[in-house]
């Protein structure tokens, strides 16, 4: 049955490196051993983006995700996606997996939306004979018209938006990991996005929405997590965890 555990799950990374320890790094690699470097690598600040995090999705949830910039929200939803690995802990994901988190994320900007819809039909598994169904409803979906043959560089952040939307939204899986991507772009996208977004995820079993816009949780979750520092502070319905929430940022 699909469902999602975290049991007591850390995730760290390191720190950007700058040009002072890049040079460190660059004068051990011509100096030290692979061993040494790795070492050094190892004592590099991290970030502990999640911090002894549990909890448990079951078919039926849709959760939003709340809490500051910086607070996890970003790397709990990678965790799940499998996009990164916990340090620590247990995760257990059982269904199939669609991701949305990165607007342009392994898009080549320099080919136009058609010739990239050929890439992300692979990456979506969509099989041959329903191709050109696949193309014909992003076009019709993301209203690009003529820049639909023109290179993703030339398009503003919206249009990328758009076609990045319509393209991972055709069609769903057990599990939805959706990225704040629901609130970008002009308000009537909004609206057609929101009404497609809502169709789709009545034939997924398990969402996860991390979003700033609070009617859009009202709208599409039946629960809320507010994360704090990496960990959990609240787990309840979004309009509780939601007040909450804004009265800490109040206080």
């Amino acid at each position: 049955m699909t469902h999602i555990v975290l049991e007591d799950v850390h995730v760290s990374y390191p720190v950007k490196v700058g040009g002072r320890e890049r040079s460190t790094m660059a004068a051990l690699a011509s100096t030290a051993s692979f061993g040494r470097i790795a070492a050094d690598m190892k004592s590099l600040p991290r970030v502990q983006a999640i911090r002894g995090l549990s909890f448990r999705a079951e078919a039926g949830d849709r959760i939003a995700i709340v809490g500051r910039n910086g607070a996890g929200k970003s790397t709990l939803l990678k965790t799940v996606a499998g996009l990164m690995n916990p340090s620590q802990g247990k995760v257990d994901i059982e269904g199939t997996v669609l991701a949305l988190l990165s607007l342009g994320g392994g898009l080549n900007t320099e080919k136009s939306a058609r010739q990239n819809l050929r890439m992300m039909a692979k990456l979506l598994d969509i099989p041959s004979a329903e191709y050109d169904d696949f193309e014909n409803d992003v076009y019709e979906f993301t209203e690009l018209a003529e820049f639909f043959d023109m290179p993703l560089m030339t398009y503003s952040s919206g249009m990328l938006v758009r076609f990045m939307f319509g393209t991972m939204t055709y069609k769903s899986a057990d599990i939805m990991v959706i990225d704040e991507i629901i609130g970008a772009g002009d308000a009537r996208f909004f609206s057609k996005a929101q009404q497609r977004a809502e169709a789709l995820f009545k034939t997924s079993k398990i969402l996860l929405l991390s979003s700033h816009a609070a009617e859009v949780t009202y709208e599409l979750c039946n629960r809320a997590i507010w994360l704090e520092n990496g960990t959990i502070a609240m787990d309840g319905s979004p309009r509780d965890v939601w007040d909450a929430y804004r009265a800490s940022l109040a206080a």
